[in-house]
């Protein structure tokens, strides 16, 4: 008798420790198959890159970027001086809705011009973000404010269009959620942003003009410092946005759609 109580009490204790592990990994979170009537989309994870908070002023969404130098720990052992926005590199992550009139003002704390470019975005040409063509670049010490209204749907970014300065970290997901959620519905929306960095031993400043990368960073880490995406295992995948996908495939047992530039596809590895 005693040594059948201890199994009961043991096999409740697993019970319980794997109840916990589940909610830990998102197990029990409502999945897709069960939510196929909700029309809400999923609002966009990127995790170690913030999102970027908004006022509102008489319905348009105002949102404010700084843009800056930033030391950006991208390993236990490495920091880099790179260009980001209110202290991020990459920066932070824009999400609005289909329809939404935005308001962006950029202040330049930077030691040169800068604008941005509001990549594959359909909107009013002064509004481009390209310096010397659709606006005056933005001196240093200098605001602009961006306004226009979104129209599309989808994964987008946004990035300095002055020379090099991509390369020292200028670049921020845009997400356009749509007004109706996609289907067939996933049950996590990631957003991780590549970059490719030459950066010299001894030194923390990237090479622009090196195009033998020495370092791949998601979201701004690298491993271990990266945080893991947790999907449970057959649950409909994970939405990815990022430009480069070498060496970086879907687990087997789940079904991913990568998209970039407002497009994408349904993939496994």
């Amino acid at each position: 008798m005693s040594s059948r109580r201890t199994f009961i009490q043991s096999a409740i204790g697993a019970a319980t420790v794997l109840g916990g592990a589940s909610r830990l990994l998102g197990m029990n979170r409502k999945r897709a198959s069960d939510r196929r009537n909700d029309s809400t989309p999923l609002p966009v994870n990127t995790p170690d890159v913030q999102a970027l908070s908004f006022t509102n002023d008489n319905g348009v969404k105002v949102f404010q970027l700084t843009a800056e130098p930033v030391k950006r720990k991208i390993a236990p052992w490495k920091t880099i001086d790179c260009w980001g926005f209110n202290g991020s590199c990459p920066g932070p992550t824009i999400q609005v809705n289909q329809g939404d009139r935005v308001r962006l003002i950029l202040e330049n704390h930077l030691p040169e011009s800068t604008a941005i470019h509001w990549h594959g975005l359909e909107i009013p040409y002064a509004m481009d973000g390209m310096p010397y063509l659709s606006q005056k670049p933005i001196g240093p010490g200098s605001r602009f404010a961006y306004e226009f209204t979104v129209h599309q749907n989808g994964t987008f970014f946004y990035h300095s269009h002055s020379p090099m300065q991509q390369m020292m970290g200028m670049v921020g997901l845009f997400i356009l959620h749509p007004q109706q959620a996609h289907t067939p519905a996933v049950d996590h929306d990631f957003g991780v942003v590549l970059q490719e960095w030459a950066v010299l031993p001894n030194n923390t400043v990237p090479n622009t003009a090196n195009t033998d990368w020495n370092w791949l960073t998601l979201n701004g880490v690298v491993s271990p410092m990266t945080t893991p995406l947790i999907c449970a295992t057959r649950q409909s995948g994970a939405h990815w946005s990022g430009q480069h996908w070498h060496g970086s495939p879907p687990h087997p047992s789940t079904r991913s759609y990568l998209c970039c530039d407002g497009h994408g596809s349904w993939a496994t590895a």
